[in-house]
Order: C-alpha cells, then structure tokens, then sequence
C-alpha cells in the first residue's frame, strides 16, 4: 500500500462533535491506494475523512465537495477539494446530510425520476421519438443545409470521379451515328438552364448493362445512354427526362444522399464550418451513385421538376409518363431475359443494382399517374 503524505497520516485528537457518520473508502488522488475511511459531518457543515486508525486524512467544509448524483444503489463518488475521494454506497446517508445542508434538490429529482417505472418508459419513449425524428427529419433537412453551403470545387471533384469510375467500369463511348449526336446536343443546348451557378452540359455514353438510363452529377453533368435514346419515340421525350435530372441537380439529390448517411460529417460542417471533412467522404460518391438510387422523396421532388420544366417549354408532362411506361419495360424485359441465364444478375452487385433500379423508386404506376394529372 502507497505511503500516505505525513500531513494526511497526522493523528487527529478525539471528535466530540455531534455528526453523521458515514462508511466508505478512501483514495487520496496520488496513487492506487484504496483506504477503509469513515466521513464525518458535524452540524456546522465541517467535514473529516479519517482511516481505520483514527487518523486524520483529509478535512474541508461541506461547500467545497462535489458529489456524483444517485444512480439507483450504485456507489457515490464525493470528490474533495485537495484532489482526493471519498467512496460509499450508504447512499441513504449521503442524501440526509445533503438534504440537511440544501444540495440536494437535483439529486432528489434525478432519484425520483429513475426509481418510478413510468418515467423511465416514459424517457425511453422520449429517446426513441428523438431518434425516429432524426432519421426522418433532422438528418435530412441538416444535410440539405450542408449540401448547399459546399464550394463549388467539392461538386467538380466529385462529379470528374464519378464519371472517370462509371466510364472506366460501366459506360462505353457512344455508338450512335455523329450526326444523332449533333443533332442531339443542339436540341438539348436550347433546353439547359443559361444562367445558372451549374454548368449544365449533357454526355452521350453507351450504357452497356446500365442499359436506357440517364443521370445527373452535382456539377451539372448529365449522362443519356445510347439505350435511351434508341428507345424513346421522339426527342420530346428526351426533353422529359432532361428536366427530371436538371432537378436532381439543382436540389442537389446526389450530394444530399450522399451526406445522410454521414452525421458526423454533416455535424462538423454545421457546427464548425469546416468542409474539410468531405474529402473522404466524396470520394465514395462514384460508388454510391452506381449502387444505390435515389429516395422516395427525392425521385418525386425531381418529377415534379421536370413537369414544371416542360410546361415552361409549353410540352405536356404526358411526355414524362409515356418515357417511364418505356423504360419500365424495358427493364422488366432486361430482368426476365437475365433469369432464364445460368449466370443471374443476382450474382454480380452492380448489375443487380442497375436492373433493379426502378424498384427503389416511387411506383412506376404512380408517378406515371402523377405526370398524367400534372398535364390536365
């Protein structure tokens, strides 16, 4: 056992004061040492912690302590002011003479709290509707707040690795005839917003096992496959799904997506400013826009854009429904042609993602619906 300081290990002479005596053990803040102690507080507020041979190791006034709140009958820990501690579990005795002195008001309510079944439902309850709304709400509204205050130089280093990963693993270079594409890329010019903190520009990319499709990256760039184009039954219908990605781009889709799945990086964006700590976290963007689609909500909120879009443009968002009937089947006919193979979609990640990729969405059904009325 560590050697006490010869101040601490002074003999005291007898107490004759009138005091409540409590047991437990003392530690004296320099060493391991573990001592049996008994606390005594006299009437006046004076405290003494003496050892098991009568000495004297520490002694101070009631106002100087600081003691740890009661937690059911674990031990409280009452932490003196020369650094050292008393320990009890007479947890009892440590609340009278806590009440008698008038420090105890938080300790009761905390006690009271957690020794009454209801109010700890009652705050387990608390604590999950919290957390319910923090996966429903507050991540998400945090991160449209973060998405927007991000520098334009995040958007462009991401946006360029994702599409140098999807050229590199997905997408080919086009095949259609170069006078389609001319055509196509005039036609899409008198569409895209001008004035715009975006600088919107569309690619033309065989989609390979991404098949019809198209997407947006936060910088602007806009990606129609080949497959697309071939399906469609007018270039009007193109407009439509030009408009739908503009959204995405525009409400920042992909970088809110991508942020919700990152709280610690959305907290320390908005508490401390610092945007430093994307740098890792978008680098991952490339794999998270081939792997996952886009929510619900953020699939509704982009079709709702796209028929304001072609309103604008005096088109009929019957133009957006009659490209989601197309690309529905055609993905439905690309998945039943791939279950009748021996080697299933099933089995590679990012193909299953690709062909699945309308079933994350809001119903087909649905939103075509929804274009159909949005026209009347």
């Amino acid at each position: 056992m560590a050697t006490l300081s010869a101040k601490r290990l002074a003999t005291s002479s007898t107490l004759s004061w009138d005091c409540n005596v409590i047991q437990g053990d003392y530690y004296d803040g320099e060493s391991s040492a573990q001592l049996a102690a008994t606390m005594q507080v006299a009437a006046n507020g004076s405290v003494v912690v003496l050892g098991d041979q009568r000495q004297q190791l520490a002694s101070f006034h009631l106002e100087q302590v600081k003691v740890s709140p009661r937690i059911g009958n674990t031990a409280r820990y009452i932490d003196l002011p020369d650094g050292s501690r008393f320990e009890t579990r007479e947890n009892d005795a440590v609340d009278q003479w806590l009440t008698a002195f008038g420090r105890d008001r938080s300790n009761r309510f905390l006690n009271f709290l957690e020794s009454h079944t209801k109010f700890v439902l009652l705050s387990v309850v608390i604590v999950a509707a919290f957390c319910w709304w923090m996966v429903e709400d507050g991540i998400p509204r945090a991160a449209e707040v973060v998405a927007y205050q991000l520098p334009a130089s995040i958007l462009d280093d991401s946006s360029k690795a994702t599409l140098k990963l999807l050229d590199e693993s997905f997408l080919g270079e086009s095949e259609l005839p170069p006078e389609r594409q001319q055509a196509l890329q005039e036609l899409f010019a008198g569409y895209l917003p001008e004035h715009s903190e975006y600088q919107f520009r569309v690619l033309l990319r065989n989609g390979g096992r991404m098949g019809a499709n198209a997407f947006a990256l936060p910088d602007g760039t806009l990606v129609f496959t080949d497959q697309l184009v071939e399906l469609v039954d007018s270039d009007q219908e193109l407009l439509a799904v030009l408009g739908h990605e503009i959204g995405h781009v525009v409400e920042r889709h992909s970088l809110r997506q991508t942020l919700q799945g990152s709280t610690v990086a959305v907290i320390a964006v908005l508490v401390a400013g610092d945007v430093s700590v994307f740098g890792d976290l978008f680098a991952a963007l490339p794999t998270i826009i081939v792997s996952s689609s886009y929510s619900r909500d953020f699939e509704r909120d982009a079709d709702e854009f796209a028929f304001t879009f072609l309103k604008d443009h005096e088109l009929s968002p019957k133009l957006f429904a009659n490209v989601m009937r197309k690309m529905m089947l055609a993905h439905e006919a690309k998945s039943e042609g791939d279950e009748g193979e021996e080697h299933t979609h099933g089995d590679d990640p990012d193909e299953s993602s690709w062909l699945d990729y309308l079933s994350s969405h809001p119903a087909s059904q649905e939103r075509i619906e929804r274009a159909e009325a949005a026209a009347e």
